[in-house]
């Protein structure tokens, strides 16, 4: 039996007007932004739309507080009730906590991502095991992500000159954090009322302006580091797509609204999605004697495209030989996505039908012999064992002559 006797393409090589999958930014030319970072990914592709100094490390303030946001809610004690110890004299944005005063996580959390308090920050990571085991967590996480130049010096936010980080290292923050509902729902939250010692029965709005500017944008960070320097995590729905943003460096609050909405909108109108396959689309018949095989794409694969850009892409087809039985969902080859000759790409495929083992005639037929020798031993056995009981109680019936 041939493991593959015929193939049928159904479609061997899809010529279409479509680019790779992003191996440098979607959109090149200079965007005539003056903010010193920034990124923009696709989230359906993965692909970076944009992009200026990503990888660039830069001090950076507010934004720190995202992480401790994050690990407080992982810590998940957000019904624990805190006692605040002394603090220092805090950087940024307060509640004007004082020593001794009790009040819930849950606040904390509040008061970190929508009001940016930096008060509410140290006592939270105060409360759980102090500032440098909690620092250590931040850094340790950042690790964990993959955000390899980033370095937390401190909980709360306070501009340092060691504390550094990139404008891609953001995003992967940024995407941590969207995976977090609590976070993301305080962080689209306008304002909260705050009921504390000292600031009593206060309404604390969200220090993020962003939202108001681009009403599709939902969080993330807006960061002021009183020194002129001003940043913004984000990410935006419209038309079905999410772009998610990061902008590091802007020289004031309305510029850093002003440039990110003038990316994000040029990143949606200069660029589109193009699907290649679809998850589940049958791309070849694999034929083993009778039986047909169906080998299907495992997910599906898109781009994003400039609008301008008049590349041809295509791909082919890579079947693997398989021995019988297969199961559905097992591998049975993979589809290369090509740009110009150059693979970009690739998609598993797996099988859509099951087929039985092949049947072994000759083990069948040598089983069945060895059977039929066993049960003619075993009655051979047999006849003999009762021969000999048989033949015993005449034997033992014989008398003595005196």
């Amino acid at each position: 039996m041939k493991k593959a006797a015929s193939v049928f393409l159904i479609l061997l090589f899809l010529l279409n007007i479509v680019p790779q999958r992003a191996q440098a930014d979607v959109l090149s030319g200079d965007l005539n932004l003056t903010a010193n970072a920034y990124v923009v990914v696709d989230e359906s592709t993965g692909a970076v739309v944009a992009s200026k100094n990503a990888d660039v490390q830069v001090s950076f303030s507010n934004l720190a507080q995202v992480m401790t946001a994050a690990l407080i809610i992982e810590n998940q004690n957000l019904t624990d009730m805190v006692t605040v110890g002394d603090l220092p004299t805090a950087y940024g944005n307060r509640v004007m906590l004082r020593s001794g005063e009790k009040i819930t996580m849950q606040s904390l959390l509040e008061a970190i991502v929508v009001y940016s308090a930096s008060d509410a920050a140290i006592s939270a990571a105060n409360h759980l095991g102090g500032t440098t085991k909690f620092l250590k967590s931040m850094n340790d996480k950042a690790a964990q992500l993959g955000m390899s130049n980033t370095t937390f010096t401190n909980v709360y936010g306070a501009r340092e000159d060691t504390q550094l980080t990139t404008a891609n290292d953001m995003l992967i923050l940024a995407h941590y954090v969207m995976g977090l509902e609590s976070y993301m729902n305080l962080a689209n939250t306008p304002s909260i009322q705050w009921q504390g010692d000292v600031r009593s029965n206060s309404t604390l709005d969200n220090t993020n302006g962003f939202l108001k500017v681009m009403p599709e944008a939902k969080g993330i960070k807006m960061s002021n580091d009183g020194a002129g320097s001003f940043d913004l995590m984000t990410t935006v729905t419209k038309d079905g797509r999410t772009l998610t943003a990061v902008m590091l460096g802007a020289s004031s609050e309305d510029v850093l609204y002003s440039e990110m909405q003038t990316l994000l909108n040029t990143c949606f109108s200069n660029t589109k999605i193009v699907p290649i396959v679809a998850e589940g689309t049958v791309m070849a018949i694999l034929n083993y004697d009778d039986v047909d095989v169906r080998a299907a794409a495992k997910s599906g694969y898109s781009v994003c495209m400039a609008t301008t850009n008049a590349a041809v892409t295509g791909y082919s087809i890579h079947l693997t030989k398989m021995d019988r039985p297969i199961k559905k969902g097992d591998d049975v080859g993979y589809l290369d996505i090509l740009q110009d000759g150059s693979v970009v790409g690739n998609v598993s495929l797996v099988a859509m039908d099951d087929v039985k083992g092949k049947i072994n005639w000759l083990l069948l037929i040598l089983g069945a012999i060895s059977l039929l020798y066993a049960v003619q031993i075993a009655l051979r056995t047999k006849r003999i064992i009762a021969r000999n009981k048989n033949a015993e109680p005449a034997n033992t019936n014989k008398k003595m002559l005196p």
